[in-house]
């Protein structure tokens, strides 16, 4: 906080600050999470995704945008609230299917909602977050790669998870 604070460090305006506060204010949700203040997390994890999103552009961001979606699902659904659960993690699940070139994400929050409004109709398939046996052979190759790929894999194996459980 002191270092985002800090006015000769970087200019408010520039991508890198952004990118440090949303760093610093993830972390902030994850010790409030630790220490079972999920209130305090919420409010630290919407912040932190409100700035992911401004910074969109794709790349390595959607990523972190994806991980922050997944947080807010488990936090979620550990608070027993599983239709935030399930929309964050169809939001995490879509975001990362789109960096691993398979579909792509919703457009705006309100595609994500559009997303999960087809779903509790019935709709799974208009989704974007379903996989055909193609795109699950391609993943698979994918994991035989390095390991920073295989991480990446990992936490879109944990987001179809959190999307089952809240399922």
């Amino acid at each position: 906080e002191l270092l985002c604070a800090e006015p000769n460090l970087l200019s408010r305006h520039s991508k890198a600050y952004g990118k440090l506060r949303a760093t610093t204010l993830n972390n902030l949700a994850c010790c409030y999470r630790g220490m079972n203040q999920p209130h305090a997390a919420l409010k630290y994890w919407k912040q932190t995704l409100s700035l992911q999103e401004s910074l969109a552009g794709g790349g390595r961001n959607d990523f972190h945008t994806a991980g922050t979606h997944l947080n807010l699902a488990e936090l979620y659904g550990s608070t027993g609230f599983h239709h935030g659960a399930f929309r964050h993690a169809q939001t995490a699940v879509a975001y990362l299917l789109r960096r691993f070139d398979l579909k792509g994400p919703p457009a705006s929050a309100s595609a994500g909602n559009a997303a999960a409004a087809a779903t509790e109709r019935g709709e799974w398939s208009r989704t974007g977050v379903s996989l055909a046996q193609r795109e699950i052979h391609q993943l698979l190759l994918q994991a035989a790669t390095s390991g920073a790929r295989r991480r990446k894999l990992a936490l879109l194996v944990a987001a179809f998870e959190r999307l089952a459980a809240s399922l």
